[in-house]
């Protein structure tokens, strides 16, 4: 029993953003303000500690619509003096913020070594043959699942996060649905063009070019890289590669297919330029991973060749009945939406990061 610790670094390629759960979102006027382009997110300890009329602030947030100017009036003229963080505006939204997970002890944005670990797991879900998959499948007591014998430590950031603003890519078709076309989900519509202030949400995320420091522990590395098949985490970050490599060539070829709308060609340049970054060394790996990242990726992309309509299944009655799906969705094409973010003015896909051993 071989018990192996090998120091990663994380840096972050496209915007990431690992969130915390829908109940703890950002509601404007509950959580935060905005003035002068500034994002404010209260702290209500600071709040506590000041001459404010809290009984009168929790009234306000019980109303149906939250009147953000009333609990303004209630507010220090300096919103400084009781926000927890703060924030650039990049564009309005009518939606709460996705915040970011944070280390209870230092309050830092945190990867969780969960999260990383789980973007493995898929990845090696696609690589390994079906009849051997249930080695990472298998959670009963006494199985022998392959992924315990890896364990992912947090990789805390100590640079501030970014709010940066996203936007649903979807399809369209004309009215004999004979032909698709790319677009933006638009109030209840999907258009050609692209409104940023529209059916858009605010994501706080860890910049690229953001790196911070962890580790990969093996307890016993020979038992699991024995069970998969494979030679050494060398060849695991190779097979990362291939992936990736594998996954970004099925994307580009659907917003190839669907260029029709308005910086599509800002996506395929993205695209172009993630797979070009894909390492040709075997101490680093590029992968997919947390929000934005998809269908495709969290499941390990195993179901489908081709992202295009003609790839993908349609959504079954069989399906509707174990909610894995809406009941109107039947019939309806899988997987066509994309969340897409824009970064320093242009658009790209969520969520890339690279991994490096270090020596």
């Amino acid at each position: 029993m071989n018990h192996i610790k090998y120091n990663i670094e994380l840096e972050i390629i496209t915007p990431l953003s690992v969130g915390v759960g829908n109940e703890n979102e950002w509601i404007r006027g509950a959580d935060y303000l905005v003035e002068k382009d500034r994002v404010y997110i209260l702290d209500m300890s600071k709040m506590a500690l000041l001459d404010i009329d809290i009984d009168r602030y929790a009234s306000l947030l019980r109303e149906k619509d939250i009147k953000e100017k009333s609990i303004r009036d209630l507010l220090p003229e300096d919103l400084h003096e009781i926000s927890a963080y703060e924030f650039d505006l990049p564009c309005d939204s009518r939606n709460p913020i996705k915040p970011f997970v944070r280390s209870q002890l230092h309050d830092n944005p945190v990867v969780p070594g969960s999260s990383i670990k789980g973007a493995l797991r898929s990845i090696l879900y696609k690589h390994l043959p079906k009849d051997r998959r249930f080695i990472i499948t298998e959670f009963k007591k006494d199985s022998d699942n392959v992924m315990r014998y890896l364990q992912v430590g947090d990789v805390e950031i100590s640079v501030p996060t970014v709010l940066y603003n996203t936007k649903v890519f979807n399809l369209q078709n004309n009215n004999n649905h004979t032909y698709w076309q790319g677009g933006w989900k638009d109030r209840g519509r999907t258009l050609n063009e692209y409104n940023d202030t529209e059916f858009n949400t605010l994501y706080e995320c860890l910049s690229p070019g953001t790196e911070g420091q962890g580790s990969i522990v093996f307890p016993n590395e020979e038992k699991f890289f024995g069970i998969l098949g494979i030679r050494d985490i060398y060849e695991l970050l190779r097979i990362v590669n291939s992936h990736t490599a594998a996954h970004l060539d099925k994307e580009r070829h659907f917003f190839d297919t669907y260029d029709q709308a308005e910086g599509s060609g800002e996506i395929l340049e993205n695209i172009e330029d993630l797979l070009k970054r894909i390492p040709q060394n075997d101490n680093s790996c590029i992968f997919r991973m947390s929000a934005g990242s998809g269908f495709h990726s969290i499941t390990g992309d195993w179901q489908y060749n081709d992202y295009t309509l003609d790839g993908v299944h349609v959504w079954t009655k069989a399906e509707a009945e174990k909610r894995l799906c809406k009941r109107k969705d039947v019939g309806a094409h899988k997987y066509k939406s994309r969340k897409i973010v824009d970064y320093d003015g242009k658009l790209q896909l969520m969520g890339f990061v690279r991994m490096t051993i270090k020596e």
